[in-house]
């Protein structure tokens, strides 16, 4: 199964991109390829410390809490 490759646009400001171009350069990586592993870290931290996310139809859904 393919996965979609989608466009974002990200407006910010000048000197925040000039310094995470520079981060991605000192990693080896693309500015597009920094974000998107930053977005995946972050998707993580956040299913490992808040809850499961599930994607189903374009639409994203909480994994209901467990009760003890």
């Amino acid at each position: 199964m393919m996965t979609k490759i989608v466009k974002f646009t990200l407006r910010t400001e000048s000197e925040l991109l000039q310094k995470f171009h520079f981060v991605a350069q000192y990693h080896g990586r693309s500015s597009n390829r920094e974000l998107e592993i930053l977005m995946k870290k972050h998707i993580a931290e956040f299913e490992e410390n808040i809850r499961k996310l599930f994607w189903n139809n374009s639409h994203a859904r909480y994994q209901k809490p467990t009760r003890a």
